[in-house]
């Protein structure tokens, strides 16, 4: 039932590293759990899967989509996305696709940086930003540029992914590119 404060205020609580319950699932894993949190808060507070999504954000900003992808849970990223599309509220799903944790990066930084090109393409076909800037001024292309240059790591597939979309590197992302 919409207005049910108590229990909305059981499913706020967090673990001891103020991480939401939702945002544990996300990152371990298990799909069921996360839709199940989703759903449950979604009646308590009468809110959108975005508003949601958003809302039970970690003390650093990482939401159940950061989540996923640090995790590199690719079925609960996929449903993620799926549980964005059912929104009414277009403009919210794309702010809480777009999301951005306490140093700017957005999912797709993180999926850029894990050079992961299935969680890459997945926030792509959802629609997520490829000109969302991190607080260092980095775009994903760039930020998946640099992993790769310092772990010696390829990173050919992301990069292929995030440039067929129309990424491209910023001005510092191309020093990146030369110096490879």
């Amino acid at each position: 039932r919409p207005g049910r404060p108590d229990l909305a205020r059981q499913l706020a609580l967090a673990t001891h590293r103020h991480e939401h319950p939702l945002y544990a699932a996300a990152l371990k894993g298990h799909v069921a759990v996360a839709e199940a949190l989703l759903r449950a808060d979604q009646r308590c507070l009468a809110a959108t899967v975005a508003a949601v999504l958003t809302a039970r954000a970690d003390r650093d900003g990482f939401t159940a989509l950061h989540a996923a992808v640090v995790g590199r849970r690719r079925r609960v990223l996929s449903h993620a996305v799926e549980w964005l599309r059912e929104d009414d509220d277009r403009a919210s799903a794309k702010k809480a696709l777009d999301a951005r944790n306490k140093y700017g990066s957005c999912a797709l930084h993180l999926a850029a940086r894990a050079g992961d090109p299935v969680l890459t393409r997945t926030l792509l076909d959802a629609g997520a930003a490829l000109d969302v800037l991190d607080e260092r001024g980095a775009n994903p292309v760039d930020v998946c540029l640099e992993h790769a240059r310092r772990t010696r790591a390829s990173g050919a597939a992301t990069l292929e992914v995030l440039e067929k979309a129309g990424g491209r590197p910023t001005a510092r992302g191309a020093r990146t590119r030369r110096r490879r």
